[in-house]
């Protein structure tokens, strides 16, 4: 087992990557290699029966080599805490070194930052030159790097001047600077630990076996390892043997003696300059540890510095006597837009100063030379860049003493200034917006209430000018309403919305709505006050409340309206009931009892005054249609006044002048009876309630060009004027322009709706007349209205003819009201017609249905239940298209007579009507049905009362009414 291990240590074979780094590794000749790692290794080698094959690489791929399994350990590699991660490294360092920077002989250069400007040599990849690079960037240093293979290059290039420094390993320029005209500068970085190094694959057995015995070796002083290291000391050109001392021992064969004395001689002058030479190179380290101390110091100096000169967030310049530029930061190159390299030293400051500021900036700098105390420390100026764009800067400029240098600091305020000057814009526009705005704004200082500003608008609304409110209190002109006080007390309120007052300059108030926002000002708490003027919508809320008071008195006539609708249709049921059976009474009563006919006659007036009642009410609530035909209008004023002398106090009195009583107007009576009783009305609330006298007066006048004037234009013609007058309060000329209008009413709202004259006005119109009024106040007033009259030929419609016309045909009645139907049955039976009475509308179809040829005509009532009397004649058409039908209402606002023509009802008769009206209705349908006339008998309108008429012939009645 023994010889087996033996043999597998000598079959060991270890790859190892050399660098060429004299003294540590050297490669003299192909397969032969020397140096400190060498030496060291080989002796390790021998113990450890490895079998060592070299492989050449550089400096800058050593690690790639391990990397790649080309090598199984490689010599001198520098160690760090990230190389230990990636490699196995021994955990003997075998020596400390360090980079140094080297100048020629000509120069003189002590610090870092004096390699602005310079090259700099070093070796590819070297870690001297990575630290000096991450330095030189990091110090914002501009100079320019050269890289060679080997240290002797940078010593070459140096002593020829080639590049002006380079950087050196410490050990070997301690070998060879004497052999170049080269010198050391106090410059040194990076102290590396050099070691072996291995794969972390594989590598660890290795590495150990070195740390073994390395550990050994630095145990005994007198190992190869101390040995090594004399030996490349010794070897620095400060040691040399003495050339007589050779010529001695050139001798020695013929002076032993001599020759002893000599080696005895010379190994004390080798202890001697040994010992000296451990001195020395003690001195050496100390002198190197302190120069890095300092050089650490300088270093962490300059970089304090260079930071603070690099990271002040200002440009900072430092300016020679002569106004040249000798060092910038690079923030002056960011605003300049120059680099570095071409301001340094090749610039003045004048060169960037705009042309409009040099004079200024020249000025300034020779006060300051001057030492003249009005120079200003600070000042701004327009700095020309690299592109000839300008940006404005503030500048600070001051002197380092002692050295006739200026620094100055300069700080780009371009946005700035664009700033202010957007600002001030935007200023000027929010001026100009906030004078524009329709409401009126006012800041107030919360502290003590007076107006810091107020826009246009509000000095407007006051009636001053904007800086008269300036410094003003607030309560000057702004008061909740209630009192004087500044409404804005509670300094801890939020914003909030009120009505106010805003008092004018000429005493006058305006009701305002506001609105009041603390805001902060420069750190100063104030109030945001803006107003509008609201008297528009104070009157527009104020003309609300009358809209809405309006509308419920509208709501209120249509719900009249609804109910006289309701109330008419029955209540002219009950008129044409009582009226058929008054007007069969009479045809009935006893011939000498004259006094019955004078009753029921007087019946019959009652109901027709009924009526007439009833379509006043319709009317009145809009539900009636207008019914124009030739009256006279002395009679409704009769009735009026009959009606109101029994309504009127004892303080009023009634005066009537009536210059004619036979002239017409084309007018619906019932609606110029309205018109006269809202006049009288309105006449007597004028004079309430002190009283006075009520006139009215009735005339004709004739208005021509010559007059129409004094009518305020009314066309001209012939008009009957009818004029009333009362002796109240009269009006303004205010009230008089505003009169007609609905609603409007100066009269307190137990007294009036408002609707009177406005509805009165509606109605002349509708006729083509015209209302005018005239009055004073104190002094009464008058209306006159205007008709025109009816032109001269216009006879009075004959309502009362003599006869009754009947006839013997069928007729088939409809009418749910059993009793009206009954009364109607009667009275065409007395006027001679066959009838067939139902009151239930389908049954009425369904006897149409069967009896349909025998029907000469269907009078039915409009208003049924399960078929509308339009329904039944649209059913009965479809079966006989030609058969007459007369359609009968007491009020329906759906059906007119002219809606009923374009379905076909040939008469549409509105109830009440007495047997008069009714028969006259049912002749002229038939008639016009058949063109024959002769089946056409007529019953006299009766002089005096027959003894007994029931169950008399149609012939027998007429004798006995009318004594024929």
């Amino acid at each position: 087992m023994f010889n087996a291990q033996a043999l597998d240590r000598q079959e060991k074979i270890v790859r190892v990557g050399i660098i060429d780094f004299d003294p540590l590794c050297s490669i003299e000749k192909p397969g032969r290699s020397e140096g400190l790692f060498v030496s060291i290794l080989k002796n390790i080698a021998a113990k450890e029966h490895w079998n060592l094959r070299f492989i050449p690489c550089e400096l800058h791929n050593q690690f790639d080599y391990l990397d790649s399994n080309r090598a199984d350990l490689v010599l001198a590699a520098t160690y760090s805490k990230e190389n230990a991660i990636k490699y196995e490294f021994t955990r003997e360092t075998i020596i400390s070194t360090w980079g140094q920077i080297y100048t020629g002989t000509g120069k003189n250069i002590k610090s870092i930052l004096e390699l602005e400007g310079y090259s700099v040599g070093m070796l590819a990849n070297d870690p001297y030159g990575r630290e000096l690079r991450k330095m030189i960037k990091g110090l914002n240093i501009n100079c320019e790097f050269i890289e060679f293979k080997h240290y002797d290059e940078i010593f070459q290039a140096l002593e020829n001047g080639w590049i002006d420094t380079g950087m050196v390993d410490r050990i070997y320029a301690f070998l060879h600077q004497g052999e170049y005209k080269v010198k050391s500068t106090t410059i040194i970085l990076s102290p590396v630990e050099l070691r072996f190094a291995a794969p972390q694959q594989g590598g660890r057995n290795i590495i150990t076996a070195i740390d073994y015995n390395l550990n050994l070796m630095k145990k005994n002083p007198g190992s190869i390892y101390y040995k090594l290291l004399d030996q490349i000391l010794a070897s620095s050109k400060d040691y040399a043997i003495p050339s007589w001392l050779l010529s001695l021992l050139g001798m020695g064969s013929i002076l032993l003696v001599i020759s002893a004395i000599l080696t005895f001689l010379l190994r004390k002058q080798v202890l001697k300059k040994t010992k000296l030479l451990y001195e020395k190179n003690d001195e050496l380290s100390r002198e190197i540890e302190e120069r890095m101390a300092a050089q650490k110091k300088l270093q962490e100096s300059e970089q304090r510095y260079r930071s603070v000169f690099e990271n002040t967030g200002t440009a900072i310049i430092i300016i020679e006597e002569d106004t040249t530029i000798s060092i910038v930061n690079s923030e002056f190159e960011k605003l300049s837009g120059y680099k570095k390299g071409d301001i340094e030293r090749k610039m003045s400051w004048m060169q960037f100063a705009a042309a409009d500021d040099l004079d200024r900036a020249k000025r300034h700098r020779q006060m300051r030379i001057e030492g003249s105390a009005d120079v200003p420390s600070e000042d701004e100026f327009r700095l020309t860049g690299a592109a000839g764009t300008e940006k404005v800067v503030l500048i600070k400029v001051g002197t380092i003493p002692g050295t006739g240098l200026t620094i100055a600091s300069l700080l780009d305020i371009s946005s700035r200034k664009m700033a202010e000057e957007a600002l001030r814009e935007s200023e000027k526009r929010l001026k100009m917006i906030l004078d524009s705005v329709y409401a009126g704004i006012m800041i107030v200082n919360a502290g003590n209430f007076r107006i810091i500003e107020a826009n246009s608008t509000a000095a407007d609304m006051i009636g001053i000018q904007k800086h008269q409110l300036v410094g003003k209190i607030c309560s000057d002109y702004l008061s909740s309403g209630n009192d004087d006080n500044c409404p804005i007390i509670n300094q801890n309120i939020k914003t909030y919305h009120m009505e106010g007052l805003l008092k004018t300059a000429n005493g006058q108030t305006i009701p305002i709505l506001k609105t009041v926002t603390p805001v902060y000002l420069g750190g100063v708490k104030c109030f945001l006050e803006t107003f509008i003027n609201i008297r528009e919508l104070k009157t527009a809320q104020e003309e609300k409340i009358i809209l809405e008071s309006r509308l419920s008195q509208a709501q209120k006539l249509e719900a009249i309206g609804t109910l006289a609708g309701g109330i008419a249709h029955d209540f002219n049921n009950t008129l044409c009931m009582i009226m058929g059976y008054a007007d069969l009474a009479i045809l009935d009563a006893p011939k000498c009892n004259s006094s019955m006919k004078d009753y029921l006659e007087g019946i019959l007036v009652g109901c027709n005054r009924s009526k007439e009642v009833v379509k006043q009410i319709l009317t009145f609530s809009r539900k009636g249609n207008q019914e124009l035909k030739n009256v006279l209008i002395y009679p409704v004023i009769k009735e009026a006044l009959k009606f109101l002398r029994s309504t009127l106090p004892s303080t009023i009195e009634i005066k009537q002048s009536v210059s004619t009583e036979n002239n017409m107007v084309l007018a619906d009576a019932t609606q110029i009876h309205q018109v006269l009783m809202n006049l009288c009305t309105n006449a007597l609330h004028a004079m309430d309630p002190g009283g006075g006298t009520l006139e009215v007066k009735l005339n004709t006048v004739v208005i021509s060009e010559e007059n129409h004037s004094s009518y305020q234009d009314v066309a001209t013609g012939r008009y009957l004027m009818l004029s009333v007058s009362d002796t109240g309060c009269g009006m303004s000329r205010e009230v008089m322009n505003r009169i007609f209008d609905p609603y409007f009413t100066t009269k307190d709202k137990t007294k009036g709706s408002g609707l009177g004259l406005s509805v009165a006005h509606g109605i002349i119109n509708s006729h083509g007349g015209k209302i005018l009024v005239r009055s004073r106040q104190g002094h009464g007033s008058t209306f006159h209205v205007l008709l025109p009259l009816v032109e001269t030929g216009e006879r009075l419609e004959d309502d009362n003819p003599v006869d009754i016309p009947g006839g013997s045909e069928n007729i088939l009645l409809v009418d749910d009201e059993k009793e009206l139907a009954s009364v109607e049955k009667k009275m065409l039976e007395v006027l001679g017609y066959h009838v067939t009475k139902t009151t239930n509308a389908m049954d009425a179809l369904e006897i149409f249905k069967e009896n349909a040829d025998i029907f000469d005509l269907v009078i039915t009532d409009m208003t049924m239940p399960f078929m509308t009397g339009i329904q039944l004649s649209k059913e009965i058409f479809r079966i006989r298209p030609e058969i007459p039908v007369v359609l009968c209402t007491g009020f329906n606002e759906h059906i007119s007579s002219e809606k009923s023509f374009e379905i076909g009802i040939s008469d549409f008769i509105m109830k009440p009507y007495d047997m008069r009206k009714l028969g006259s209705s049912i002749r002229r349908v038939l008639d016009e049905q058949s063109g024959v006339v002769d089946k056409i008998k007529k019953v006299p309108i009766y002089k005096s009362c027959p003894e007994n008429t029931m169950g008399h012939d149609y012939k027998s009645l007429q004798n006995a009414m009318f004594g024929t």
